[in-house]
């Protein structure tokens, strides 16, 4: 039987797993390993350092989120429904280790965004909610996307009140379906047609762990993650170019992932059709990792695109937010009604999300990203520079190339 502790050394916590080395500890080590933290093996023993995730109040969470993880970790096949609960906590504990950082970036560290213009999709509800506030709060023009004329309208008046009457801010709406190639496309052209400028993409917008459905345009939904985001971007390279140039520019395309992108290891991507795309055989959190990969593959994508046109003053970032208290969590009840009861507990489990939007905020804004010329990178609460798996590196190109690809196929055809 394998024995496990908890110690608390200087403040800083860590989980030491000892016995055991075959079997189940190897299981566990890959698992860990996998959510890509330090770990060693030293006599048998696994030592792993969660230091840098620790904060007042959460040590407890972690090393609880870690512990549940390891007794789940056992699947005897990957079909099985213990390996569906495995995925689900798995990408669970990914989200709460990273919740917190070791730097505490603040909102009120936005600096002055007067005569930039912004968008931001998704923006009546949640994270996208919080970022289309402060953008505004600090003097940008922002356009809030989404689907739902009257919700939208609802949340631009609430902010609207939130900020008060002598900020005067600035927030205007275009209808955009996630889901939808030729409204993405519309969007960005409705935009270029009401601007001259665009300083702030804010690629939020997002579905999660929905049961497989294919979208209107014949695509699975949460694949729309990363395809209805390329039909926005792309059509907006013109206008992000034009911005580019002007003196004293510096603009920012956010790229919304998540942790669980890490998920796409358990598949097989295969972005050179529509049919590879749709892959039903991967599970709910399979295709949501694909969805996130694409996210950061979008990414990088765009910034060598970029810097092979020389221009040197378009940031591309991929920011996880970590596990917020989000509209977003609605698909995984529609997946799994039973996990209803446990609403409560995962309200616990999460950060709220003035939170959550810290580190897409710090994207888009900070003048940071120019001083360490974070290009093509990921970034992971709080405003926390994070190594890129292996997966989501794509170091021959090919999986991007081949997701870029295809997109612009699926636009001749459907937008």
């Amino acid at each position: 039987m394998t024995s496990r502790s908890t110690t608390i050394i200087n403040g800083q916590y860590l989980l030491l797993m000892e016995g055991e080395v075959g079997g189940g500890c190897e299981r566990e080590k890959s698992a860990i390993s996998y959510l890509g933290l330090h770990d060693r093996w030293k006599s048998g023993s696994l030592v792993v350092d969660i230091r840098r995730y620790a904060q007042v109040g959460m040590g407890k969470v972690v090393i609880i989120s870690i512990w549940l993880l390891l007794r789940i970790l056992r699947p005897p096949d990957a079909h099985s429904q213990r390996a569906m609960v495995m995925r689900n906590v798995h990408v669970f504990s990914i989200n709460i280790l990273t919740m917190v950082g070791k730097k505490e970036w603040k909102v009120t560290d936005i600096p002055d965004l007067s005569g930039r213009v912004a968008i931001v999709t998704g923006g009546n509800t949640g994270l996208g909610y919080i970022t289309v506030r402060e953008l505004a709060r600090n003097g940008a023009r922002v356009y809030m996307l989404s689907r739902t004329e009257s919700r939208a309208l609802a949340a631009i008046e609430k902010i609207k009140t939130e900020l008060g009457s002598e900020l005067k801010p600035e927030i205007e709406y275009i209808n955009f379906n996630l889901l939808s190639l030729k409204s993405a496309k519309k969007a960005a052209e409705e935009y270029m047609q009401r601007e001259q400028r665009l300083d702030i993409l804010v690629n939020n917008a997002g579905i999660m762990a929905t049961p497989y459905e294919l979208g209107p345009d014949g695509i699975e939904m949460q694949a729309c993650n990363g395809t209805g985001h390329f039909a926005l971007t792309v059509t907006l390279i013109p206008i992000l170019k034009d911005t580019a140039a002007m003196p004293g520019s510096h603009v920012r395309i956010v790229n919304i992932t998540s942790g669980g992108y890490m998920l796409a290891n358990m598949t097989k991507p295969d972005f050179t059709s529509l049919e590879g795309l749709n892959q039903k055989t991967f599970g709910t959190w399979g295709r949501y990792g694909l969805s996130k990969l694409t996210n950061i593959l979008l990414t990088n994508e765009l910034q060598k695109r970029f810097t092979a046109a020389g221009i040197n003053n378009i940031y591309c970032l991929a920011v996880h937010p970590g596990a917020v208290n989000t509209e977003l969590s609605r698909g995984l009840l529609e997946s799994w009604p039973f996990l209803a009861p446990l609403r409560r507990v995962g309200r616990m489990m999460t950060t709220n999300p003035d939170r959550g939007a810290l580190t897409q905020l710090y994207a888009a804004t900070s003048p940071e990203v120019v001083e360490k010329d974070l290009k093509a990178t990921l970034l992971f609460p709080i405003a926390q520079v994070e190594a890129k798996a292996s997966i989501a590196k794509d170091k021959d190109g090919k999986l991007g190339g081949d997701f870029w690809r295809l997109c612009e196929e699926l636009m001749r055809q459907k937008a």
